[in-house]
């Protein structure tokens, strides 16, 4: 589990005595004082102890192909073996998933192998970002939070956040024209499915569905590890879609800021939580849905460190996370794939504390897994469009706090 990297050094004070001659010492005038000279070794004070984490996270891509009975697929099936073999070859000591709807935490049962799972078991659909441990890992406490001001389930944008002058929010009333959204509107606009947009020439498009924002949510533990409280998160941010027919500006925008305000709750949450403990250490990790020196990249680098940027030692292609092999590899048994070797963007992240931790890996993983088939054959089989990441930090642990 936990490693402990323990240096003890001891020592002691080596007594030598001394032949003294047979003649007698002088005797001391009277009225003088001697004082026996006493002499008290330090003790030799321990070194630092080290503690470890390894925090993975990993976007499942939550599609689960079905037969027309309802029951699940051959492909789907060898998918979940793939998923659960990729996870247990990088053994992390917490896991945090993205797109896990509740199905999938049925599935999984990584229980088995010696986890435990956290999330809001209320959920009845939509990801949960469960967070999976160690069952011998110190849980002190934990939560699951959706990323609104009310606490509900909604856009973490208002109208009023859109709206308010000089706000941080604030949308252009260019792009709140283009976006047909006024100040009188209600906030479940923001999460309503609209045809309606106008486009950045001006031009009124009423096809295809699509929704403004989505529903999203952080789920959080706090580990006590060798003394030392850790406070994990794991969340996934609105998304992108820089592609779609309807991304234009004024979308792009509206998404960026979502993913900021998403961002700034999720501070909130852990502000909460470090009032209770003395020194906590943060990591967060997740599906950010925005590549390096985005807007939300750079918002949280100003409070907390990316991993993949300060790692001893890297592996994989550290500055991607999208697995495009697994474009051609949907239906779980197609390997290889035709894009074995490209690179798709980074928007998966572990950050952490500016201060406390030292991180000696960094890693994207392979993203595919060969597992025994439903069928009794060996398979390769590519596990998500997203390769886990994962990093193993190291910090002081507190022995005898």
């Amino acid at each position: 589990m936990l490693k402990k990297l323990l240096a003890l050094l001891l020592g002691g004070c080596l007594l030598c005595s001394a032949l003294t001659a047979c003649t007698p010492s002088p005797v001391p005038p009277a009225n003088s004082t001697t004082v026996a000279a006493q002499t008290t070794a330090d003790p030799t004070p321990e070194e630092p102890t080290t503690a470890t984490l390894r925090v993975m996270s990993f976007n499942i891509w939550g599609t689960m192909a079905k037969n027309g009975d309802g029951s699940l697929t051959d492909a789907t099936k060898n998918r979940i073996i793939a998923i659960r073999q990729e996870i247990l070859n990088h053994n992390p000591d917490v896991l945090g998933l993205q797109e896990d709807a509740p199905a999938w935490i049925d599935v999984l049962d990584l229980e088995e192998h010696g986890y435990t799972v956290l999330y809001d078991n209320t959920i009845a659909s939509g990801e949960n970002c469960s967070i999976w441990y160690k069952s011998d890992m110190k849980l002190l406490e934990s939560g699951s939070f959706w990323l609104t001001d009310s606490g509900e389930p909604g856009a973490a944008l208002t109208i009023r956040d859109l709206f308010e002058e000089n706000g941080a929010y604030q949308l252009s009333a260019e792009y709140l024209t283009q976006l047909q959204l006024t100040s009188a509107m209600q906030n479940t606009v923001l999460t309503s499915t609209r045809r309606n947009y106008i486009d950045d020439d001006g031009v009124l498009q009423s096809s295809g569905g699509y929704q403004y924002l989505n529903k999203r949510r952080m789920t959080y533990a706090v580990f006590e590890i060798e003394g030392q409280p850790v406070l994990y998160v794991n969340t996934h941010l609105q998304h992108r879609s820089p592609n779609a027919d309807y991304a234009t500006k004024a979308f792009t925008q509206l998404r960026n800021l979502e993913r900021i305000k998403q961002f700034h709750l999720i501070q909130k949450q852990i502000a909460i939580i470090e009032s209770n403990y003395e020194d906590l250490l943060v990591t967060i990790s997740g599906d950010f849905n925005d590549i390096p020196d985005s807007d939300i990249h750079k918002e949280v680098l100003k409070s907390y460190t990316d991993t993949s940027l300060v790692a001893k030692k890297s592996f994989g292609y550290t500055q991607s996370s999208m697995n495009l092999a697994f474009e051609d590899a949907a239906q779980g048994d197609n390997y290889p794939s035709p894009n074995e070797t490209k690179r798709g963007n980074k928007l998966d992240y572990i950050f952490i504390s500016k201060e406390g931790f030292t991180v000696a890996v960094y890693r994207t993983c392979s993203g595919k897994a060969t597992i025994t088939a439903v069928d009794g054959t060996q398979k390769t089989i590519y596990t998500s469009d997203h390769c886990p990441i994962l990093t193993d930090l190291q910090f002081p642990a507190k022995p005898n706090s």
